[in-house]
Formats: C-alpha cells, sequence, structure tokens
C-alpha cells in the first residue's frame, strides 16, 4: 500500500465521520434549538417596537377616549353625509319609478274592467285592487289570488276559446302587464312595511 492510498482512505474515514456528524447535529436537538433561539430572536427584534407604540397608543386613547370618539363620530358624519345624499336621490328615483310602475297596472287593470254581467266578480277584483293601489282599501292575499287565476286564464287565451268571462283580444297583453306590475306593487308594499 502507497501513502496516496493511505492519506486517501484516512481523508475518506474523515470526510464520512464529518458527514455523520453533521447529520447527528442537524437531527440533534442542539441545532433545533438554535433555530428556535434565532427565530425567537428575530421576531423579538421585530416586534418589541411595534407593541411598545400599541402600548403606548392604547394608553393614549384610554385617557383621552371621549375626544377620541368624537373625532371618529364627526369624520364618520363627514364620510357618510355624501352617501346620505346619493340615498336620498336613488329614493326619490325609486319612488317616481315605483309610481309610474303602479299607474301602468291601473292603466291594465282599468282596461280590462269590463260592463258585462260574466265579467261581475273579476271588474270587482279589478276595483279592489285599484283602490289598494291608491292606497284607498285593502286588498286581502285570497282576493289577490282570485285575480291572478282570472289574469293567468286571460293571458293564455286565445281567439275563440271560452274562457267563462269576455276576453278581447288585446287583454292578453295586458293581463300579462298587470300581473307582473301586481307582483312589484306588492314587494314594494311589503318593503314599505318593515
Amino acid at each position: 500500500m502507497d501513502i496516496a492510498t493511505i492519506v486517501l482512505s484516512i481523508s475518506g474515514i474523515a470526510g464520512g465521520g464529518g458527514t455523520i456528524a453533521y447529520w447527528l447535529e442537524t437531527r440533534s436537538g442542539r441545532a433545533q434549538r438554535r433555530k428556535v433561539a434565532d427565530a425567537k430572536a428575530l421576531i423579538d427584534t421585530t416586534i418589541a417596537p411595534v407593541r411598545d407604540d400599541i402600548t403606548t397608543l392604547k394608553t393614549k386613547v384610554e385617557s383621552d377616549g371621549s375626544h377620541v370618539a368624537g373625532v371618529i363620530k364627526l369624520a364618520l358624519y363627514e364620510a357618510l353625509d355624501p352617501i346620505k345624499n346619493d340615498v336620498s336621490t336613488l329614493k326619490a328615483n325609486t319612488a317616481s319609478m315605483w309610481n309610474t310602475l303602479e299607474k301602468l297596472a291601473v292603466a291594465f287593470a282599468e282596461q280590462i274592467h269590463k260592463p258585462h254581467q260574466e265579467n261581475a266578480e273579476l271588474d270587482r277584483l279589478l276595483e279592489e285592487y285599484i283602490n289598494w293601489v291608491h292606497r284607498d282599501g285593502p286588498f286581502p292575499p285570497e282576493h289577490e289570488l282570485k285575480l291572478r287565476s282570472y289574469l293567468k286564464i286571460m293571458k293564455n287565451w286565445k281567439p275563440g276559446q271560452q274562457a267563462g268571462f269576455v276576453v278581447d283580444p288585446e287583454d292578453p297583453t295586458r293581463a300579462a302587464g298587470l300581473l307582473a306590475m301586481m307582483e312589484l306593487t306588492r314587494l314594494r308594499r311589503q318593503q314599505e312595511q318593515q
């Protein structure tokens, strides 16, 4: 055996031993504890100034809480004032839209109304609905259901078909429109009650 082989063998053994030592150190608790300690030191140096600032701020707020509450209230009032104006404008526009839809519903109801004997119950329900829209009387849910059943028959009516009451050729379109408006009017009334 020559010297080079001996040196290489010793180097291999030493290198293997170093690898084993490194492996043991990284797997041992000592390396883990050192990592935890390093992370804790980094967190402490980063958070400590922030913690001190928050403590100072908290002390200041607690000592002068009424002033801060007043400032916050004023800031909120000023921030919400433009929104309040927008909501008022929106309510006015919505009210105008609702009024237009209700006028259209009344117009449909008046056009469907007929002075025929066969239409007596339908006419009574239409008059009741019109009064309800004008806030001149009640319109119970059972009457609404009955009127809806008449309007559904009318909406699906075809010329020459017997409906049990008088239907003009334009009435199916009017009935479809009135059915949609009735639903919107009922929704508006529910919103007003809330």
